[in-house]
């Protein structure tokens, strides 16, 4: 039987059984509702107590019943020899048999300069509460401190606050500190940091007055360094930080002052060694335009240090050459003009690229008229690429926004367009001039890779290595985002190649430029305070010193030197 039993009638479920049906309620099997804690007069009751705030007050602070005092950096701790044994520096001290071990006064010789009073202060507190507050400009100290009387757990969480407070102020301060301490996640996370911000930052004096040359030569030695605008703007960036390192007495901090000093430096520079110091003396008015603006001036040059053979800046940093993509600084008569007046490129080198331009030039060609040019650009592997491309960049607060980069690779003319919803790039066509334009070729094909940042360096996107083949006056989409992807502030970076590599990347030939060289190198390093010597002449002077080795002692050396080469 169905229903009500008293009338045979189906009983009609009511709405708020038909809620419930199929389901327990929330709360527990059956639908009973599980009894919780608060509603059970039996469950066990725990109360918050500020006994760690008592005895960090009583007896860090005020220094009660204190048993040890430690002194440092002109300031006394009244301590606790119970609470000191749980760092391993002071439980090593106070339990070995030191003739320190038993006193009730110890000084601290402090050798680190990052140990502040205010970092000691926070990592000895630490002792007596179950918390360190760490402050972004106090983390270095702190981590220093740590260090120093091997607080395992406190580096380790300074470590951890350093990656998350990585910022334009703290990059640097905390890449030394990755570098000394040994800690590698703090050393990468900056580094990557600077990779995809540096473009930024360089158009700061105090950043490059404070980047390491060592952080340089690495950043510069990436093959993917995004660029903004060109490579004659890290050029120029590498001209403030060289000026910075031999101007010591230079404190400016406009980024336009400096480069109006960077080429009063290098002009001042070059005259000095192209006029002799008589001639300056008696013929002042015959001296060129660009050169020293005064008398004054001028003397100044000859009684300072700063008179020493051409091009002597471009051997001792040659490594920061190195990085730079040369063919890209080559590719417009004004780049040529500006490097021509600097003393820091040699004539020869800026010679060598231009040839190679030309042979690639030649290469190119000889793709177009064998019909294979597509093929060998899918035959470029991704580490030639990048070598070999031309890399640009574009800073945007805005949409849509539109843009032209030309002068690349013989007068290829590239219209960039980008809208909240896609990039697109359209081959631009103007009339052209230069007989060997790739604009006058009704199609081109062309690497390229494009990268899109935040402003804090994140990537958003990245196309990776693409190819691509235009016709005249077209366009391809390079990707495409979603809704509210783009920040009201990114920036857009392309790296873009041509036809085939060229023969030499920009390195091999500053390496050659510097072999050529090699018959200045002695003089002009010795003034510079570095040494160079060519690996044969080390090791015969190595020879002479050891001549009463055996000579099987003698030759393992030289297997040792040329495998470390």
């Amino acid at each position: 039987r169905m229903g009500n039993t008293s009338s045979g009638i189906p009983m009609k479920e009511s709405p708020s059984s038909k809620k419930g049906k199929g389901r327990p309620r929330k709360g527990g099997v059956g639908g009973k509702r599980k009894r919780q804690d608060s509603d059970d007069p039996r469950a066990t009751k725990v109360a918050k107590l500020e006994t760690a705030k008592y005895v960090y007050d009583k007896l860090f602070i005020e220094g009660q019943d204190s048993d040890i005092s430690i002194n440092a950096l002109g300031y006394r701790w009244k301590l606790h020899r119970f609470y000191l044994k749980q760092c391993d520096y002071f439980s090593a001290l106070l339990e070995g048999e030191w003739a320190d071990s038993k006193t009730a006064e110890y000084t601290l010789a402090i050798p680190d300069e990052n140990i502040t009073k205010d970092g000691l202060h926070s990592v000895l507190g630490a002792l007596y509460d179950n918390e360190i507050v760490f402050e972004v400009d106090q983390l270095r100290s702190i981590m220093a401190t740590a260090s120093f009387l091997q607080m395992t757990a406190i580096f380790d969480k300074a470590s951890e606050a350093m990656i998350a407070s990585i910022d334009d102020a703290t990059v640097l301060q905390f890449l030394e500190c990755g570098y000394k301490y040994g800690i590698d996640e703090v050393t990468s996370q900056s580094f990557e940091y600077l990779r995809w911000n540096l473009w930024r930052l360089c158009k700061s004096v105090p950043f490059l007055r404070g980047l390491p040359k060592e952080a340089l030569v690495r950043l510069l030695a990436c093959y993917d360094l995004p660029v903004i605008e060109g490579e004659m703007d890290l050029y120029k960036a590498i001209r403030g930080w060289i000026f910075l390192r031999e101007s010591d007495s230079y404190e400016g901090e406009d980024l336009k002052e400096m480069e109006k000093e960077v080429n009063k430096f290098l002009k001042q520079r070059k005259y000095a060694w192209e006029n002799d110091v008589d001639s300056v003396v008696s013929t002042p008015s015959d001296r060129p335009s660009s050169s020293a603006s005064s008398y004054d001036e001028i003397s100044e040059v000859f009684r300072s240090n700063h008179m020493k053979h051409p091009f002597a800046l471009f051997l001792k940093y040659s490594q920061l050459f190195a990085g730079l993509r040369l063919h890209s600084l080559c590719c417009s008569t004004s780049s040529i003009n500006v490097i021509q007046e600097d003393t820091l490129l040699p004539p020869s080198l800026i010679d060598a690229v231009l040839a190679d331009r030309y042979i690639t030039q030649l290469a190119i060609d000889e793709h177009r008229t064998g019909n294979q040019e597509r093929q060998a650009m899918d035959d470029t592997s991704v580490e030639s690429f990048l070598l070999s491309c031309t890399r640009f960049g574009r800073s945007l607060d805005e949409l849509p926004k539109c843009w032209r980069w030309t002068g690349s690779h013989f007068g290829v003319d590239l219209l960039m367009n980008v809208q909240s919803t896609l990039l697109t790039m359209k081959r631009n066509m103007t009339v052209q001039q230069s007989t060997y334009s790739l604009n006058l070729r009704d199609r081109i094909t062309l690497l390229y890779r494009v990268i899109i940042l935040a402003e804090n360096g994140q990537i958003i996107k990245d196309t990776k290595k693409a190819t691509a083949t235009l016709q005249r006056d077209s366009c391809v989409v390079i990707t495409r985002f979603a809704k509210d992807e783009l920040p009201s502030k990114f920036s857009v970076h392309l790296y873009v190649m041509y036809g085939s590599p060229p023969p030499n990347p920009s390195f091999v030939l500053v390496r050659n430029a510097v072999n050529q060289m090699k018959h200045l190198a002695k003089p002009i390093l010795e003034m510079d305070n570095v040494s160079l010597k060519d690996e044969e002449e080390e090791r015969e002077d190595g020879e002479e010193e050891t001549g009463g080795e055996d000579d099987s002692a003698t030759e393992k050396s030289t297997e040792s030197d040329d495998s470390e080469l």
